[in-house]
């Protein structure tokens, strides 16, 4: 591994340390400090966080400007230090008046926008990284799932050991004070590695290397159709409906010793996470996306079912696999996202625009769920989320059904008197339709072309001689980046 790329996984591991802390403050424990030792109202919790989650919109205008504004060196370093700056400045000020919702509104605003201007930049350097490697990509969630144990580890400990008392409220501040103290000191560092990590990329590629790269690309990904996935998504984000008010729930529905445990044992949850990291690498070089994310998503679903009618050891058990399976689904996205962005331009931007999927849901789902909580079970919450999860995999489903630029197979099957036979399936497109009679009108002495159905209209091709259908597969394909470049070029 050389000096260069070491410097920036140690860049990620610094970042991806910080995160952690304020999103577990953020999910774990800001909730049960409100709902559960100030007492305060949900409903009123629900309206102070609208607006901070209105601003998670900005972020693909924020890759947007990145991309095509910020091309010089300083330039991207003044926004991360201030982003930086802005983050521990966010924590202050939640540590000096959390009892006043009015500042907690102020605190969660500028949280989520500075981490949102860090995200851009680490995903910037992210899609170039994999883009020079593909196995950067293992790595760089290797390092962030390692990073994300060593952030939640500190919290967590702090808190078993020091807060003695749940409702002692100087404890509570002395815990929050930790927090900034410990994000402040790892701020500091990636300040200072930052210094010495550039931030710019200077990646130019050959046309052919494009195209040969694209054509690789459109064989695994046109199949999807990205609209539909986006939809699913956003809608198996649904589980933001309880998953703030998950501790609060288990806290009152188990005991102040059952809550603790939980917490302790979300460094376990992160191990969870980490496993999913590693198999779903795995699957997404062998399966395809579709069949991954359809499992994932009702595997989900059938867990989060159970969770309602569990005691607290069954809890602890589905709350493992809900941590494994829920990684799967989302690096199998991530990772179709990132290839889908990668090697276009402006590629921040359309990466954080694919991903607004989950600031809609934050916007809607979140602030819905603390104003339901006022009048319904969380057990409701689930239930509802349990019945979007659902539609959401008919979405996923949905895409078997819509219009790609071509979908090809080959077959070799025995046919008759046990001879091996050739068969080509090729889905019908109009995009291509002119190009593909064209091959067809060349090869068709030595052709037979049927037209089929499977989930949609296909050609079904076969001939004597293999050297035919191969030649044949081969036309085919060299269709596919010429007709990626045309729709880039046209207005």
């Amino acid at each position: 591994m050389n000096s260069r790329k070491t410097k920036y996984y140690l860049f990620f591991f610094l970042v991806y340390c910080i995160f952690p802390i304020f999103d577990f403050y953020y999910i774990k424990y800001i909730p049960v400090y409100y709902l559960d030792i100030l007492k305060y109202n949900s409903v009123i919790l629900s309206l102070v966080q609208i607006v901070p989650y209105i601003l998670l919109f900005l972020t693909p205008t924020l890759g947007f400007y990145y991309d095509r504004k910020i091309n010089r060196e300083i330039h991207r370093k003044i926004i991360l230090y201030t982003a930086c700056l802005i983050l521990g400045l966010s924590f202050l000020i939640f540590v000096l008046f959390n009892r006043i919702l009015f500042f907690y509104g102020i605190f969660l605003f500028l949280y989520l926008f500075s981490v949102s201007v860090i995200r851009t930049v680490m995903i910037n350097i992210f899609l170039n990284l994999i883009k020079e490697s593909e196995g950067a990509t293992k790595k760089i969630v290797l390092i962030v799932r390692t990073s994300t144990l060593f952030g939640y580890l500190g919290v967590t400990l702090f808190f078993q050991f020091y807060v003695t008392d749940i409702f002692s409220l100087k404890l509570w501040n002395h815990f929050f004070t930790f927090g900034w103290i410990f994000s402040l000191i790892l701020i500091t560092a990636v300040l200072v590695i930052s210094r010495k990590t550039r931030l710019r990329f200077n990646v130019t590629e050959d046309i052919q290397e494009k195209k040969a790269r694209i054509r690789e690309e459109t064989k695994k990904y046109k199949i999807f159709n990205p609209l539909m996935i986006y939809i699913a998504y956003f809608l198996t984000s649904s589980d933001y409906l309880f998953l703030f008010l998950f501790t609060s729930w288990i806290f009152n529905r188990f005991g102040e010793m059952s809550w603790r445990t939980y917490i302790s044992l979300a460094l376990v949850f992160v191990i969870a996470e980490f496993l999913g990291n590693l198999l779903a690498y795995e699957l997404c070089d062998k399966f395809r996306k579709r069949k991954i994310m359809l499992i994932a998503i009702f595997s989900y679903m059938f867990m989060m079912v159970l969770l309602i009618f569990s005691n607290f050891l069954v809890l602890m058990v589905l709350s493992f696999f809900l941590a494994f399976v829920g990684t799967i689904c989302n690096f199998t996205y991530t990772s179709f996202v990132a290839d889908l962005s990668k090697n276009k331009k402006n590629k921040t931007f359309k990466y954080q625009l694919l991903h607004t999927y989950n600031s809609l849901a934050r916007i809607l789902f979140v602030p819905l769920g603390f104003y339901l909580y006022s009048f319904i079970k969380i057990e409701n919450l689930i239930m509802i989320s349990c019945l979007l999860f659902g539609i959401s995999g008919l979405f996923i489903f949905l895409t078997y059904f819509t219009g790609n630029i071509y979908k090809l197979k080959l077959k070799v099957k025995k046919g008759k008197n046990f001879k091996y036979q050739m068969i080509i399936w090729l889905k019908k497109n109009t995009e291509l339709e002119k190009e593909l009679e064209m091959i067809f009108e060349f090869f068709k002495e030595n052709i037979l072309i049927m037209n089929t159905m499977k989930f949609c209209r296909y050609y079904k091709i076969t001939s004597k001689n293999p050297a035919i259908m191969l030649s044949l597969c081969s036309s085919v394909n060299e269709l596919i980046p010429d007709a990626y470049f045309k729709s880039e070029e046209t207005p």
